[in-house]
């Protein structure tokens, strides 16, 4: 945003000035007035934003003033207002043309330069809503917010989604710790599994130490299976209960 007063104009972003300068040369007001373009050389720079409006005023605004309407739609009959453009869909019609009319009391209604690149809104916002909710979805899960949004207003919104990694293990797949004597528990212990089982109906082998008891190896000392109506049981072989673990063989 500029604003100028006197030979000292300044540029304000969010109502906060981030810089101003002193003029030397007279200011003489010639030619055209547009926006979405410069023309201070040679060749003209062309911007790459969306613009919701543009405001021109007959008079230097000062930072607090700008601040207390930077978000809230304008009548057009405020004083010292030389031209209004806020952008509404569908596009009005200037002369034939897509464009933006000028809804302050002065009329001065602008062209789009080049139309092709008019684009219609998938879903116009209403003006007569009370309110918005905001909906932020990942996946197939979704958060309504539950205040209020007023419209015609510029609202800052973050969502926030916390992202959880698992390893997947099917057909088969499994993980195996490395042989190590520290993980020969007997005594006390807390075993933790944290998952998400795909299937149920069938029993799922979440975690076990050593092999299971089929005669030919040392029977496995804990196991912690899943079992199908979705219940977990903590399992422990007789040699576990009394306190005796074999390592099984290789």
């Amino acid at each position: 945003m500029r604003v100028r007063q006197g030979a000292r104009p300044g540029d304000l972003r969010d109502g906060a000035e981030t810089a101003r300068r002193t003029i030397t040369d007279g200011y003489r007001g010639n030619g055209r007035f547009s926006f979405g373009s410069s023309f201070a050389g040679w060749v003209p720079d062309y911007a790459r934003v969306d613009m919701d409006e543009v405001r021109l005023w007959t008079v230097a605004r000062s930072a607090a003033a700008v601040q207390a309407r930077m978000r809230q739609r304008l009548t057009g009959g405020e004083s010292g207002l030389a031209g209004y453009w806020p952008a509404y869909e569908p596009a009005a019609l200037v002369n034939g043309r897509p464009g933006v009319e000028d809804r302050s009391a002065q009329g001065r209604h602008v062209v789009l330069t080049y139309p092709d690149n008019v684009t219609t809104a998938l879903s116009p916002l209403e003006e007569k809503t009370d309110g918005y909710r905001i909906v932020a979805s990942v996946g197939d899960r979704r958060m309504a917010s539950r205040e209020l949004f007023p419209p015609n207003e510029w609202t800052h919104l973050a969502a926030a989604y916390e992202q959880s990694w698992a390893v997947e293990l099917a057909e088969g797949t499994h993980v195996e710790v490395a042989d190590d004597d520290a993980l020969d528990l007997i005594g006390d212990l807390t075993v933790e599994v944290f998952c998400r089982v795909d299937v149920l109906g069938a029993v799922q082998g979440l975690l076990s130490k050593g092999r299971a008891a089929d005669g030919r190896q040392p029977p496995v000392p804990a196991a912690r299976p899943a079992r199908r109506a979705a219940r977990v049981r903590l399992r422990g072989s007789p040699a576990a209960s009394r306190g005796v673990t074999r390592r099984p063989r290789p």
